[in-house]
Parts: C-alpha cells; structure tokens; sequence
C-alpha cells in the first residue's frame, strides 16, 4: 500500500488495499499550525492520493511500529517524509493511527493523527 498509493508508484492499485465504502477521522493542524478535525470518504482519499502524487517526490516510510488485532484493526506508528516537488522543501510527519480491515482484507476505516514537524 505505501509503495504504490502513498510513494505514488501505482495509484491504479487503490482498490486493491481501500474498500469503496472507506471512512477516515484525521486529526492533524492547518497552514497556521493550528488543530484540525478532517473526515474523508473513498473519493477524498484518491484524491489526496493524486495530489500525493502531484505534489510530492520521494516519499518515506519509516514503520516504527505495527500491532495486529484479532478483530482486524491494525495499530500503525512510523514517520514519513517527502519532497515539495515546486519548492524542494523536505516535509516531514509523524502518523499514528488505527487501521480496520473488513472481510475481504481492505481497509474500510481510519482513525489517525498526523503531526507535522515544523522547522520553526
């Protein structure tokens, strides 16, 4: 999933990793650093995927930890970072969030919060 939809290799694959009826609950901050709620939907999420790919180069994953349940919810801390491709400025986030797999192994729901690291 990282390597094709997030490191924009294959965005064609989506489907293969996100069920259609997929939710997500992000928590991160805005432009003025300041807390933010967002809620997205399966069209939200190609389209964060496309602008993924628009606007970014080289993006990393670095897993620092993964823990499975038994009732399919994956619990997911790494740390990513990426290249603005118009400006060259070197983004970086830290992710922790709770993934849910449905019965057919895709992910349906996502609880998260996103930290960007500032340089100021």
């Amino acid at each position: 999933m990282y390597f094709n939809i997030w490191q924009s290799n294959d965005l064609n694959k989506i489907d293969d990793f996100y069920a259609q009826d997929f939710q997500e609950t992000v928590q991160t901050t805005d432009d003025k650093k300041q807390p933010i709620e967002l809620n997205l939907n399966y069209n939200d999420l190609v389209q964060q995927a496309k602008s993924q790919a628009s606007k970014y180069k080289e993006t990393t994953f670095k897993i620092k930890k993964i823990v499975a349940g038994h009732d399919n919810h994956i619990v997911v801390n790494f740390y990513s970072t990426s290249i603005v491709k118009a400006t060259g400025e070197l983004r970086h986030r830290c992710v922790c969030g709770i993934w849910h797999l449905n019965d057919n192994n895709k992910i349906d729901r996502v609880w998260a919060v996103v930290t960007p690291c500032y340089d100021d």
